[in-house]
């Protein structure tokens, strides 16, 4: 997620961070109020956060995340905050203008300490305990605070779990976000529905995408191929 008061900023970053083919941008934000609201909404796994917008210092933000569960950039014009943000626990300190190389070492940085996927997955589902491997997923749909995950032998398991959790326990070069609501097993897929926007699963379900995330997933699908 971008946090920045200045449009040519966020503009900037997102273009910088287009050659990385896993790092997709779910939100932006130009105020603290808007940022926070984002972020407790869209569950980002990494913030690039500006300090001086405006009137407003972004250090404030992180009044309302005392212990936050994402990764912290700082990139700002600003180098006198440095020590401020290693207090943060930030995870790098960029200059405006962003070196790309400077990017591209923080954003590996940020892959070492994601969570790494799992080979099986434990679930409580209608009192029993299901041991399910992510290849027998065909996709993962999210409602309020509740998922229901759907198997691909049809049956299905409702689970107090956030989508974002099993983004990040899922292996990525089978599991892609293609809504905010959806995660999907791009090998489940039987058919993208380009015209409609949308992926035809092998159960016959049919998925929105997200126009933002159409491109990406058209590469995805030809990956797969």
């Amino acid at each position: 997620m971008l946090i920045d008061d200045e449009a040519d900023a966020r503009d900037t970053l997102r273009l910088l961070l287009a050659k990385h083919r896993d790092v997709e941008i779910a939100g932006q934000a130009n105020t603290l109020p808007d940022a926070a609201e984002a972020i407790r909404k869209l569950s980002p796994n990494l913030v690039f956060l500006d300090v001086q917008m405006g009137t407003q210092n972004g250090f404030d933000l992180l009044e309302d995340f005392l212990n936050p569960d994402f990764q912290l950039i700082f990139c700002t014009g600003y180098n006198q905050y440095a020590l401020q943000a290693i207090k943060k626990n930030a995870l790098d300190y960029l200059l405006k203008p962003v070196d790309p190389d400077e990017l591209d070492r923080a954003i590996e940085k940020a892959r070492k300490n994601l969570p790494q996927p799992v080979s099986r997955l434990m679930l409580s589902c209608s009192g029993e305990w299901w041991a399910v491997e992510p290849r027998e997923i065909e996709y993962i749909e999210s409602d309020g605070s509740y998922t229901t995950l759907k198997l691909l032998d049809g049956r299905h398991c409702v689970l107090v779990k956030s989508l974002r959790q099993f983004e990040e326990m899922l292996p990525p070069t089978d599991f892609m976000r293609i809504h905010q609501s959806f995660l999907v097993n791009l090998n489940g897929v039987r058919k993208y529905l380009k015209s409609e926007t949308g992926l035809e699963m092998r159960s016959g379900a049919r998925l929105p995408v997200a126009r933002r995330r159409k491109a990406a997933l058209e590469e995805a699908l030809l990956g797969k191929t």
